[in-house]
């Protein structure tokens, strides 16, 4: 019996680990003009503005 579960356990975790999905990650080029609403973002953050970067990220 603890054989089976053994074998069960390793066998999900093998198929689990083995259907996420891999390879690179779909990234797209920024515009100009997400670039400078990234910026702007990321300026009121560090100014520890975060209701004011919110809605721009």
């Amino acid at each position: 019996m603890k054989k089976l579960f053994v074998v069960i356990s390793i066998l999900f975790v093998f198929l689990s680990a083995s259907a996420q999905k891999s390879g690179q990650p779909n990234l797209k080029k920024l515009t100009k003009e997400e670039i400078k609403k990234l910026e702007n973002a990321e300026y009121f953050y560090s100014e520890e503005n975060y209701l004011r970067a919110l809605p721009i990220y």
